[in-house]
């Protein structure tokens, strides 16, 4: 691995166990075994080092978890239940595996508790092309007297049930007494695609 893989594998990893505010360019130069000059020479600054984690390693892992949603669901999707499915799947038991779910989701957190610029990284670059495009998708199986701000509400929940299922595994797991594996993810992923639906307003037949 080059210096400037090392600067942003240490620069992930610190950021996102203790946020941009609280790690200094010196600590990561010295997880990442390099000069406090390397920073300024691959980055510029601590700040470009930080927007370029979200560039270059957290971009990247949202469009192959889109990805995956688009190969799932395909061109033309029969029912709305086949979209939240392919959605639910592709976060819960999608391309990532533990360690890239792990990471992503505390520099993601991280920044939406203590903003910064990066924050439009992950809303302009990364949420608002997926959140648009189940939108869009879904729009097709509503009727068209379906107010299009309640569908954003809508997507907005069904996202945020979904991410809570995935971030939230081992609370899940603790209440539900019983591990998190491939059958409880089957029955998390029937409950948000049956609960989503009725939220839109569907009936039992169309799911």
């Amino acid at each position: 691995m080059n210096t400037r893989e090392r600067l942003l594998e240490a620069a992930e990893r610190l950021f996102g166990e203790r946020g941009y505010r609280e790690v200094s360019v010196r600590e990561i130069t010295r997880v990442a075994g390099c000069n406090v000059a390397a920073v300024n020479y691959h980055f510029g600054c601590k700040r470009d080092l930080y927007l370029e984690v979200f560039r270059s390693r957290w971009l990247p892992r949202t469009q192959k978890v889109r990805e995956h949603f688009r190969a799932l669901v395909g061109d033309s999707p029969a029912s709305a239940a086949e979209v939240i499915r392919a959605l639910t799947v592709s976060i819960i038991d999608g391309p990532l595996d533990e360690e890239e779910r792990l990471r992503h989701r505390r520099l993601m957190f991280r920044e939406l508790t203590q903003p910064t610029e990066a924050l439009s990284i992950i809303i302009d670059q990364g949420l608002r092309p997926f959140f648009s495009e189940v939108v869009s998708l879904l729009r097709p199986f509503l009727p068209p007297s379906h107010p299009q701000d309640r569908l954003f509400l809508s997507v907005l929940s069904i996202m945020a049930q979904i991410i809570h299922f995935n971030v939230a595994r081992p609370k899940v797991s603790a209440l539900l007494k019983q591990p998190y594996d491939d059958a409880l993810k089957a029955r998390i992923i029937e409950h948000i695609v049956t609960f989503s639906l009725r939220g839109l307003g569907l009936e039992a037949e169309e799911i």
